[in-house]
């Protein structure tokens, strides 16, 4: 997903909010003018292999998107929490599978609706970095959920180690969720992931984490974010309140079984380490 460089009309009053320098999280770059005409100007589909390849501008395209879904609109709701048109593009695209330019290879499909021909498509660092950016800049400006409140993620591959006390960092930004259940069905997803040995991840204690869901073109995930490159420590599980979520796990291994009969899936508890 672009989460390894990223783990998917501007006016101006957006313009305004968007060019002074802004703290991020995970980066120590500002956003100034530069890297908003490069956001402005990123094109998804300009390095697919395939001739004849439409243009796809990022930002117009998450923008418009965003203006449109919902209501009130994800647009509106992010521009009455400070957010700059930018920024909620920026975050709209990552929930609609941006996130899946992974080391910015990854396969589209840029002549839909005419044709389902799915083609292979490589954008650089320097192409993806804007966007990276400017995903940064939002989730700084927004506020961080209760560090008591567990968190999710499915994770389709096996971690190194799951001894208590490893360190784990999560490379790029991350996706979670709050529901226990949207993060097991998508750890049991055959199709997406080759390996059979996959991961839950349970946080049980975290700082940066920022809920995206009202900017989110699939609100019912309950999505969170953590920012770049966040690191945890693996714990032990809560005393006494891990049997429902040992259950949760040994049904989800049931699911996937029947069509990976190899499959084995982990439950592991992190805490998140202050950068």
């Amino acid at each position: 997903a672009i989460c390894h460089w990223l783990h998917r009309h501007q006016d101006k009053a957006a313009m305004s909010a968007t060019t002074s320098p802004v703290p991020l999280i995970g980066t120590s770059d500002p956003i100034g003018p530069s890297i908003i005409e490069a956001f402005e100007t990123l094109d998804k589909w300009k390095g697919c292999r395939v001739d004849g390849a439409p243009k796809r501008m990022v930002y117009e395209h998450n923008r418009s998107r965003a203006a449109g879904s919902g209501f009130p609109s994800c647009m509106e709701l992010g521009l009455s929490r400070g957010l700059s048109e930018h920024e909620v593009a920026s975050l709209f695209g990552w929930t609609t599978g941006d996130y899946r330019w992974e080391t910015v290879e990854f396969e589209d499909y840029p002549f839909l609706p005419n044709k389902m021909t799915k083609v292979k498509c490589h954008l650089t660092r320097d192409d993806v970095m804007p966007y990276v950016h400017v995903l940064g800049s939002a989730l700084s400006k927004l506020p961080p959920l209760l560090s008591t409140q567990t968190l999710w993620r499915g994770h389709r591959r096996k971690l190194d180690s799951t001894d208590v006390g490893g360190i784990v960092i999560l490379k790029g930004f991350t996706s979670v969720t709050r529901d226990r259940d949207t993060a097991s069905e998508f750890v049991t997803k055959a199709n997406e992931g080759r390996s059979g040995e996959r991961t839950l991840l349970a946080f049980l204690d975290h700082k940066s984490s920022r809920c995206i869901a009202k900017f989110s073109a699939l609100n019912n995930e309950m999505e969170v974010m953590f920012p770049l490159d966040t690191t945890f420590e693996i714990v032990s599980p809560p005393e006494g309140g891990s049997g429902e979520d040992q259950k949760a796990v040994e049904a989800a291994v049931r699911r996937l079984q029947k069509e990976m009969p190899e499959a084995e899936i982990d439950l592991v508890y992190l805490k998140e380490i202050p950068g």
